[in-house]
């Protein structure tokens, strides 16, 4: 399996609809394949918790102070609900940016990292954004998943199969730390996951400082260091 064999799967998807640039929500398994045929300017959005995949093309982020550039075979996971500023810096009309977002499921992660014997933390603080290389494995389960018709009983029936294979490989690969810190029921991470998800609950209603303290279990300095909740209220959601 190669990285060729996914471009051409996604493309044939990207292809079937009526878009120019962005993203065919495909279906199965929560994998959204995503391109763009011109660079982007710099853009400031939150991400959900997500892996974004790149398969060709280049793409820039900058994270609180630091910058990641992400080409074809690295992957990204974002473990929280994050402002994060980025732009597409390789892509053309022949050689258009190509990339598979999948959105990640916080319970299904959950029950899976339950059935987990204990494993060693490789990092005392988890990081909310990790990068690494995409391997075999992970490589094999996205061609299994994207050879998938959607409207298919085969999907129907493997998709979520699929799904758990994909989640299981991200707690068992380099974000697994980052990822079972955000499970973990009195870490940091969690509390701040149970506190944006208690935000994006009711975006329209007014929330104070002191709601969202009682809601996390953490003090005001802890709440406002890891998360820019006026980031959070302006920009809803963007996959990639």
């Amino acid at each position: 399996m190669t990285l060729e064999v996914l471009k051409r799967l996604a493309i044939e998807k990207l292809n079937a609809a009526p878009i120019q640039d962005g993203a065919v929500v495909f279906g199965v398994s929560g994998v959204t394949p995503f391109w763009y045929h011109q660079t982007t300017k710099l853009e400031v959005a939150v991400y959900r918790p997500l892996v974004c995949i790149v398969l060709q093309g280049e793409k820039e982020m900058q994270f609180n102070e630091s910058s990641i550039t992400l080409g074809p075979r690295k992957a990204i996971v974002v473990s929280q609900h994050v402002p994060v500023t980025a732009r597409i810096s390789q892509a053309s009309s022949d050689t258009p940016y190509l990339a598979v977002v999948v959105l990640l499921d916080i319970e299904r992660l959950r029950k899976l990292s339950d059935t987990f014997v204990q494993m060693p933390q490789k990092r005392h603080r988890p990081k909310t954004l990790s990068a690494f290389d995409l391997d075999a494995s992970m490589t094999s389960t996205l061609q299994r998943i994207l050879e998938l018709n959607p409207a298919s009983l085969e999907a129907s029936l493997l998709g979520n199969i699929y799904s758990d294979e994909l989640h299981a490989q991200l707690l068992l690969g380099d974000a697994g730390d980052d990822l079972r810190m955000l499970l973990a029921e009195n870490s940091q991470a969690n509390r701040i996951a149970l506190t944006i998800a208690y935000i994006r609950g009711d975006l329209s209603r007014p929330i104070s400082i002191a709601e969202l303290v009682d809601i996390s279990g953490m003090s005001n300095s802890t709440l406002y260091e890891p998360v820019s909740y006026t980031h959070l209220r302006a920009h809803e959601t963007v996959l990639d």
